[in-house]
Formats: structure tokens, C-alpha cells, sequence
């Protein structure tokens, strides 16, 4: 009997709350530790991570292929599994990869593994619902730094294992979250890691030698030997206040690649910032409510916007144990004047700058300020419209909202 078949139990308990299931809903099914391979009794697994709808007709999810960074040592490859879970949700593949570290094999066993890793996938991809056209890698430090050479040589004779050969290496791009690009760059620069000798994270790299000492090897760890033709698309991202991969590694890279007359671009700023300072993945994500409060040029006052209000209300929505998180999204004119403002205020709450002013396009929000804030549920679906920090009245009504929410009893609409 299939799950439409089955008979639907109709017995109602009184204040009970009923809410309807989408086919569309995605969860995510976790496969760990699953071999990809045993070269002389090392075995090495992938985590995986395979988007989940309650039906599943004939899926394909692009793949992310993931290399924990470690300083080429071993990996805690479930360090992150449920941060990537959040990538899964979107709806892509993640698969973990576990390489043989620096300690018993050194370079490139770990651009050998990534590839066959990526290989392995594509042979299995109907398994785990994989698109194999879409297939990206990512890195982040010597991960990163793997990534970026695995990826760069995926079109190359090079770094290749007998494994799975009649599959593909190939990527269709590359993150390089801070990664290492060149192993001899001096210690002067601003790190805490000692990076030459034999016993550094870079000696054990190249087989515990002094890394100045061997520049023909350490040139070919370089991501930036392989940057000639065509190679993939590279997405850098990489902190100035890095103390163990300096920042002057991704420059390099992007100094390179300027060299080699490749295309490149600085995206627009991202987009959900805090006090002005770009913020990756913010909490509200995973909040199960949201307060949206939309700004537009005419709300963009110290008076209209009200940060202080707002921050003591977020204060007493953490109190009270609501799973709630604010957020406000600007379409203004003058983006350093609500800066000011955030860093004045000492403002926590992030803000979805909004430039094009997309979301009023989609959305036709009412020009009059008091009815452009609104409490969402985990699927962005309107619960209430109404500022609670311009009318006590309406406060009152999320706290009645959100406690029935939380209790399961229902509430009253507004």
C-alpha cells in the first residue's frame, strides 16, 4: 500500500493543530563512512549527505565535494556535517572526503584521493540521486588548498589513481575558502604556524623536508602551476585577520590569475551584514520564527527605524525562550548612513541589503512603514503583519501567537 493509498485517521482531540505535509519538503538522508577506496590496506571513506523529499521521482541534485581542511594531517571529516546539512537542505549532494593524510602518504596522495573520490560519485551517482554534470569542489584551508588542485587538474593527466578511470574528474567550479597556495612563503608574514621545516604542516606535505630546500617539489603543490587554459571557475573567500593561512595567500592567487589574463571579478558585496561587517550564514537560518522588519528610504530614520527598541525586544523574545530571530531588510539610498546608524545604536540585528529593491518588486509591500513588518514561520509563510515595537497591542498578539505555536494550542488570528 502506498502512502496515498493508506486511510487517513480522522479522530480530532480538542486544541489539536493539523498542518499539511508538501511532497516538496526536503530533509536529508545521512549515509556515513561509506569506502571509496583501499589502496594497501588503507581504507578511506566519504560522509554523505543526500537531499530528501517525501516522494522521489527520478531526483538529481548537484554535487558539493568537500575537503575538510586539517593541515594536510588527519581529518575530522564529521567535524562539519551539520553545518554542510544546511547545504543539503538547499538542495545539493555533500560528500565528505577522507584523504590519506601528510603523516603516511605524502603529496599528492591527497589530490589522488579527491579525484577518485569525485570518480566514485559520478559512478554511483544514480545511488545518491547526483547530477554529474553538476559537480563542484570545496575547501577550506589545506582542504581549500587540495580543492584548488584537485579541481585545477581535473582536465590534466596528473595526480590520477587506476581507480574508476572511465569516469570523469572534472568539475564545474571551485570555493576555496582561505586555502594554501604556495608552501614557501615566508614566516615573516602575519601567521602563528611555523611553515618551512621538516616538521611544519608543509614539510610533512612534501615528505618532512625543509621546504626551501625542495622548490621543484613545492612548486608542484602550487594551485598556481595549473592555471593555464581552461580551468574552472574559482570562488575565493579568505579573512584579513588570518593567523594561520595568511591573508597574502589568496592575493597571490588572485595575482596569478590576473597574470594568466583569467577573468576576474568582486561580486557585489554580500548581502546580510551585521554593523556594516558581512556575515556568512547568519543564526536566523535556522530559527524556526523570524520577525522580518522591511526598510525602504523612507523608513531609513534614527526615529522611524527604532534599533534600540528592537534590540531590547529581541532581548525579551530570548527570555521568554521563543525560538525567534529578527531581521531587516534595506532598500535605501544611502547604505554607509544605515551603517552609521547600526554602529551608533550597537546594533547585533543583521540586515539583507537589497539594492535592486527585489523584494519590494515580488512583494508590493504597503508604502506606510506600520505594515512592513511581518512574524514568518521556518517557511517564510505570514503569521502576523504589525511592528511590535511601534504598538504594544500587536506585541501582545505575537506573544500570543508564538506561546500557542510552542505549545500547540491554537491561537487567535489577528
Amino acid at each position: 500500500m502506498t502512502y496515498e493509498e493508506m486511510i487517513e485517521d480522522e479522530t480530532f482531540i480538542e486544541g489539536m493543530q493539523t498542518r499539511i505535509i508538501s511532497d516538496q519538503e526536503m530533509d536529508t538522508m545521512y549515509i556515513p563512512d561509506v569506502e571509496y577506496m583501499n589502496i594497501d590496506g588503507i581504507s578511506r571513506v566519504l560522509q554523505i549527505l543526500v537531499p530528501r523529499k517525501r516522494v522521489m521521482e527520478n531526483e538529481k541534485y548537484p554535487l558539493i565535494v568537500y575537503v575538510q581542511g586539517s593541515a594536510w594531517h588527519k581529518q575530522n571529516v564529521y567535524q562539519h556535517v551539520g553545518q554542510l546539512n544546511y547545504l543539503c537542505k538547499q538542495g545539493f549532494v555533500v560528500a565528505i572526503v577522507q584523504y590519506r593524510e601528510s603523516d603516511l602518504v605524502p603529496f599528492p596522495a591527497q589530490i589522488e584521493d579527491t579525484k577518485t573520490a569525485i570518480r566514485f560519485l559520478r559512478k554511483h551517482h544514480e545511488e545518491y540521486f547526483i547530477d554529474e554534470q553538476n559537480v563542484f569542489l570545496f575547501g577550506d584551508s589545506s582542504g581549500g588548498h587540495v580543492a584548488l588542485v584537485s579541481g585545477l587538474t581535473s582536465k590534466l593527466p596528473l595526480f590520477n589513481s587506476n581507480l574508476y578511470s572511465e569516469y570523469s574528474n572534472e568539475v564545474r567550479a571551485i570555493i576555496d575558502f582561505y586555502g594554501v597556495v604556495d608552501i614557501t612563503m615566508e614566516d615573516g608574514f602575519p601567521t602563528t604556524e611555523n611553515h618551512q621545516q621538516p616538521d611544519s604542516p608543509e614539510g610533512y606535505l612534501i615528505g618532512r623536508k625543509n621546504v626551501l630546500e625542495y622548490l621543484d617539489i613545492a612548486r608542484q603543490t602550487s594551485p598556481m602551476t595549473y592555471l593555464d587554459g581552461d580551468i574552472p571557475p574559482i570562488l575565493i573567500a579568505h579573512g584579513t585577520k588570518d593567523r594561520l593561512v595568511a591573508f597574502k595567500q589568496s592575493v597571490k592567487l588572485y595575482k596569478a590569475l590576473k597574470d594568466k589574463n583569467k577573468e576576474v571579478i568582486f561580486p557585489d558585496p554580500l548581502l546580510v551584514k551585521v554593523q556594516g561587517r558581512d556575515t556568512i550564514l547568519p543564526d536566523f537560518q535556522e530559527r524556526k520564527y523570524k520577525i522580518l522588519n522591511y526598510i525602504d528610504t523612507s523608513g531609513c530614520t534614527e526615529c522611524r527605524m527604532k534599533l534600540a527598541e528592537w534590540q531590547l525586544l529581541k532581548q525579551e523574545i530570548d527570555s521568554l525562550g521563543y525560538d525567534v530571530d529578527i531581521l531587516f531588510v534595506a532598500w535605501v539610498h544611502n547604505y554607509d548612513e544605515l551603517e552609521i546608524l547600526q554602529r551608533a545604536n550597537r546594533c547585533q540585528l543583521p540586515f539583507l541589503y537589497d539594492p535592486q529593491g527585489d523584494m519590494q518588486k515580488i512583494n508590493q509591500f504597503p508604502a506606510e512603514p506600520a505594515f512592513q513588518t511581518f512574524l514568518l514561520d521556518s517557511l517564510n509563510r505570514v503569521l502576523l503583519i504589525g511592528s511590535p515595537v511601534e504598538n504594544d497591542k500587536i506585541w501582545t498578539l505575537y506573544q500570543r501567537s508564538l506561546s500557542s505555536l510552542n505549545s500547540g494550542i491554537p491561537g487567535r488570528n489577528p
